[in-house]
């Protein structure tokens, strides 16, 4: 069988963004911007300019090719296991994305939900908010599923995570808060610069970085930033704000 990658050739590559939000415990992904594919072109007639005709990957076949016993992912996991559960639930989802309809799918364990939804949506060139209840499936999805599955399409998947702002250190807040003077002794002063020095080599801030800060420490309160807390635009930080860089990121 001939792989889908030849049976739709690739004439231009698309970018994509996958930008991760959470709402108290929700965490969601949203994936945009995903792949087109194209054949033949259109002819319009004008000044003999020739515009591609767009042709979605959106097809059970594709998924076959994808998801079956033959297909790219069985290619990229050693000891692949056809589950034709997972295949069944990826058309499901492929058939709603299809008609714009509502789906309600229930799966149990083992049937590869993840990658069952997955392939679909980034074959749909929709923007899709993927959410999950938790922080250990969120990482599972950007550090193990996505690269998998962009190993498998052999393209690359640009992932960027997002969650809610009190996991991101406010510039602002850690400014003002060491400059308090009962903070002005050598063992604060140490904390300080530890934790400056990670701040200078960050690209977001994350919390998650901090593999030394306890869980229930009282000083990431008061180096972290609500929406109340934060002075937006206003901010001397406002440039460099590790948010505000997060969200461009995933843009």
């Amino acid at each position: 069988m001939e792989s889908w990658e030849k049976e739709f050739p690739v004439d231009r590559k698309r970018k994509q963004k996958l930008e991760m939000r959470n709402s108290g415990r929700q965490f969601c992904f949203i994936i945009k911007n995903i792949f087109a594919y194209f054949r033949e072109p259109v002819n319009t007639g004008v000044d003999g300019v020739f515009p591609q005709k767009y042709i979605v990957l959106m097809s059970t076949d594709a998924l076959d090719e994808i998801l079956g016993p033959q297909g790219s992912l069985a290619g990229a996991i050693a000891g692949f296991e056809f589950r034709p559960s997972q295949l069944k639930l990826a058309k499901l989802v492929w058939k709603a994305l299809r008609d714009k309809s509502k789906a309600v799918i229930e799966a149990g364990t083992g049937t590869g939900k993840t990658l069952g939804y997955l392939v679909p949506v980034v074959l749909s060139e929709k923007k899709t908010v993927i959410s999950t209840g938790t922080k250990n499936l969120q990482e599972q999805i950007l550090l193990k599923d996505i690269p998998l599955l962009s190993k498998a399409l052999g393209r690359q998947i640009d992932a960027v995570m997002m969650k809610g702002r009190k996991n991101y250190l406010c510039r602002y807040r850690f400014d003002q808060h060491f400059l308090q003077p009962f903070l002005l002794r050598k063992e604060f002063d140490d904390v300080r610069g530890i934790l400056q020095e990670w701040i200078e080599r960050s690209e977001f801030g994350d919390r998650a970085e901090l593999d030394w800060f306890k869980d229930d420490d009282p000083l990431w309160d008061s180096i972290s930033s609500t929406s109340d807390q934060c002075v937006g635009a206003d901010c001397m930080f406002y440039e460099d704000c590790f948010l505000n860089r997060l969200r461009q990121a995933a843009a």
